[in-house]
């Protein structure tokens, strides 16, 4: 008997040093992904207040390509710092401006279609008795699993039979349609009792009624964290834009940045820390929700 006991005192001791172990490798891998993340976001935000004369040293060789076996006098700190890349972008041309503006024009509409049709098809899916519910739910997950690089082929099939390329719909229109939205809002709802649902039926409730009264208020953490991830997604688009759109005038920001690194060296950092301020500040607004719409589009309610 106290043998047996011994045996497993060391079984339980030889399993909590292998989770021990196993923590401390996730632990140190999620450090050093968070010092990468912090000194590449360092090293964008400080380079925008250098002025031209120190990015030309330090970065020119690098940028024009020449000299490369020598070593760049790098640093990340500015010696100065200075608005005038910032002055330059911002306040001084209206190129930048005139790309921001075309990615705020892709992402409202999209935000906006997005959750009414995510809510209206999650809402079908958790409440409704309809034939092979199950298979189609089935086909939405898969769907959900497809990258949507693989889905751009014939997504311009059609887009270019339908008449709509190198238009900003064709921008808009697909992006309406997300799987993830739909399911994401379908495990939310399936969290609201029927029982409820019910006994508004009973007192005269109509479906839409019991959705705007009963069923948003219950769900409202997963819209908003569905709103959060697909603000992130769409001003990130790239892929769709160049594929899609002839006339660059109409890229968003995202797309346009190329253009912009091709330009001085300030300028593309600039546009880079810019470029990432909405996106940031969003994800911190919404961080929450959207963590709890992952864990639940994941887990299930």
């Amino acid at each position: 008997m106290e043998a047996q006991s011994m045996k497993d005192a060391r079984k339980i001791g030889s399993m909590r040093k292998k989770e021990h172990t196993r923590n401390a490798v996730i632990y140190a891998v999620m450090v050093l992904m968070t010092i990468a993340t912090v000194f590449f976001l360092a090293f964008l935000l400080f380079g925008s207040f250098m002025n031209n004369g120190e990015l030309s040293d330090t970065y020119g060789m690098i940028k024009d390509g020449n000299n490369m076996m020598a070593y760049a006098s790098f640093h990340i700190l500015p010696d100065h710092f200075t608005f005038t890349q910032y002055k330059k972008v911002l306040w001084e041309t209206s190129d930048f401006w005139f790309y921001f503006w075309n990615s705020m024009f892709y992402t409202l509409p999209i935000l906006l279609g997005t959750i009414i049709i995510s809510v209206m098809g999650g809402y079908a899916f958790a409440k409704f008795q309809f034939p092979f519910r199950k298979f189609w739910l089935a086909i939405y997950i898969i769907v959900m699993m497809i990258p949507y690089q693989v889905m751009l082929s014939p997504t311009l099939i059609v887009l270019n039979n339908i008449g709509l390329i190198n238009t900003r719909s064709a921008i808009i229109l697909p992006n309406l349609f997300t799987p993830f939205g739909t399911y994401l809002i379908y495990q939310f709802m399936c969290g609201i009792s029927d029982d409820t649902l019910e006994a508004a039926k009973v007192d005269g409730a109509g479906n839409i009624r019991i959705l705007l009264k009963i069923v948003l208020p219950q769900v409202k953490a997963g819209i908003a964290s569905l709103a959060v991830l697909n603000i992130i997604d769409t001003w990130n688009i790239v892929e769709q834009p160049v594929m899609f759109l002839k006339n660059e005038f109409m890229y968003p920001l995202s797309a346009a940045l190329s253009y912009f690194q091709t330009q001085d060296t300030g300028t593309a950092f600039v546009c880079g820390v810019t470029f990432l301020v909405p996106v940031v500040l969003v994800f911190l607004i919404g961080k929450d929700y959207m963590i709890e719409g992952i864990k639940n589009s994941v887990v299930g309610k």
